[in-house]
């Protein structure tokens, strides 16, 4: 069995690093070159806006010979379409919403502008992979700001604690409020950078080679399937604590009872700083 599955692992290996070297070639790789420019002035006329956000459907719109159709305009489905694009295939994004944009978009009401999702977005700071990944996607039109410090605070009540930026910043300010959980802290920023790096193998494996070994090391990895509450119970000896570390879940939109401990990881220790879109929203879409 282990024979068997060492060499398929070698095989999808190297088919995927062929596969990579004919991608990322010079010629081939749409994201060899830095974005082109500096952010152009943002528009923020609403009827130019709507011509763009708001093109209605209709048959005579859709182009002949499409290679691909995205289904959604959230941030998944223009990540999705913008990479296609820049690769040169020619590609349909339908939303269902009267506009696009998904959690992304804005809305006036009242001569208002209001956000629909967003709130601040971690490690992305300059040189990050996330920062870089963005800059390439919306060629450089993204201006970010980096929260100042504490970056957020959590409310138990009466009482109030602080988040901050930079590993040992985050845990110096948990031990600073509660001193008797020093040796827990260190052991759930332990926890937490290990799951960051499983975490990150993982979802790379089980979405390039998913069909041969992908379901093996979910079911084998016990860091996906352990909920965050399970690691925090068993490190925490204080709930407080751990409710103060995972106190930003709430922006997830599910219960943290349910968030696997990578993700709830990810969530509450955003240890290199959080940014915000600087300006407006409206650069998103």
């Amino acid at each position: 069995m282990w024979t068997t599955l060492l060499l398929l692992v070698a095989l999808g290996t190297l088919a995927l690093g062929l596969v990579a070297h004919r991608l990322l070639a010079p010629a081939g790789n749409p994201f060899a070159r830095p974005p082109p420019g500096p952010p152009r002035p943002l528009v923020t006329d609403p009827r130019a806006r709507d011509k763009v956000l708001k093109r209605g459907f209709s048959t005579h719109r859709v182009p002949p010979e499409l290679d691909a159709v995205v289904i959604g305009s959230g941030m998944g489905g223009l990540a999705a379409a913008g990479t296609l694009a820049k690769a040169g295939k020619r590609v349909l994004v339908l939303e269902q919403h009267d506009q696009a944009g998904g959690c992304c978009h804005t809305f006036q009401e009242r001569g208002t502008e209001f956000d629909v999702g967003i709130h601040y977005v971690g490690q992305m700071h300059e040189g990050s992979m996330l920062r870089v990944a963005l800059d390439q996607l919306t060629d450089g039109q993204l201006c970010w700001q980096r929260l100042p410090d504490p970056y957020d605070e959590v409310c138990l009540g009466p009482r109030r604690y602080q988040l901050r930026a930079g590993k040992a910043a985050f845990a110096a300010a948990l031990e600073e409020q509660f001193p008797a959980e020093r040796a827990a802290i260190g052991e759930f920023m332990r926890l937490s950078k290990a799951a960051g790096v499983v975490g990150t193998r993982v979802m790379v494996v089980t979405r390039v080679m998913v069909a041969m070994v992908g379901t093996w090391v979910m079911v084998g990895t016990r860091v996906m399937v352990a909920t965050g509450v399970m690691v925090g119970t068993r490190v925490m000896v204080a709930t407080r604590v751990m409710v103060a570390v995972v106190g930003t879940w709430v922006m997830v939109g599910t219960r943290v009872m349910v968030g696997t401990w990578v993700m709830v990881a990810m969530v509450g220790t955003r240890v290199l700083g959080t940014q915000v879109v600087l300006g407006s929203r409206q650069r998103q879409p």
